[in-house]
């Protein structure tokens, strides 16, 4: 996580976002401070922060910056200028913290948000901010079968927006998200599979964070939120709206370590 001392909207990135609106910085804090409580009290999980820096208002998004897997950071790279000097941030903290560090893009892009690890695959977005070209190379660094899933609405620009992975068997996700191919696959490999509602997409409900049978996600729940029970899953929902504005939900602010 990344304290949002400097977060400000960058409005230009998302035409789904209104420019008029602008970011409430004290509420955004007050937010991310309760995210922050919320994941040490619900999940019982110890939480580190990453020290916000002027001029890098989108430092806060955190799973962005790169994949973080078994004590390595394969670092991203950024589709947006603006965003390409995160990654010496959070590549200099995981260098401290004896991660193995991997550049191993320089052309193609990719950014974290776009990818999900399930059983032995890895479930891999396009469209908007990665680089399809990207996704093989990942998935034989890591030694994982791949799932190319297409994107095609720009407000869900990244995979963790439209698809949340809940357990070994299930998945929900938000069909309109994706091209008719990326929905057969999504169909074909979870056993289980649970359809967002449009609101529900539209407050980045699926941008959720998942942890054992415990969810924290955005305010808006309706159908999903009796699915979730019905799975045996302890849900709570957050505020965050000052992070909406920039096209993210929970997940986008979070990044589990391993």
């Amino acid at each position: 996580m990344c304290h949002p001392r400097y977060y400000q909207v960058k409005f230009q990135l998302n035409p789904w976002m209104n420019p008029k609106q602008s970011v409430n910085l004290p509420v955004a804090v007050y937010q991310w401070q309760k995210l922050k409580r919320l994941i040490e009290n619900f999940l019982n999980l110890k939480t580190v922060s990453v020290k916000p820096r002027k001029n890098l208002p989108d430092l806060v998004f955190s799973t962005d910056a790169g994949i973080v897997y078994h004590q390595t950071f394969v670092q991203a790279n950024f589709y947006y200028q603006q965003r390409k000097k995160e990654v010496e941030i959070y590549k200099r903290y995981f260098k401290k913290r004896n991660y193995k560090i991997y550049q191993l893009f320089k052309s193609n892009t990719f950014e974290g948000g776009d990818f999900l690890f399930w059983h032995d695959k890895i479930l891999a977005g396009w469209g908007f901010r990665t680089a399809k070209k990207a996704h093989q190379k990942l998935a034989n660094f890591f030694g994982k079968k791949l799932i190319s899933l297409k994107l095609i609405n720009p407000y869900f620009y990244h995979l963790d927006t439209a698809l949340c992975i809940l357990d070994e068997k299930t998945a929900a996700f938000y069909p309109q998200a994706f091209d008719r191919n990326s929905c057969l696959l999504i169909k074909k490999i979870f056993p289980r599979l649970i359809k967002a509602k449009k609101e529900e997409a539209f407050n980045f409900c699926l941008n959720a964070l998942v942890y054992q049978k415990k969810i924290i996600t955005s305010k808006g729940l309706s159908g999903l939120a009796d699915e979730f029970k019905s799975l045996g899953f302890q849900t709570k929902e957050i505020d965050v709206s000052e992070f909406k504005k920039a096209g993210s939900g929970v997940h986008c602010l979070t990044k589990l370590l391993n």
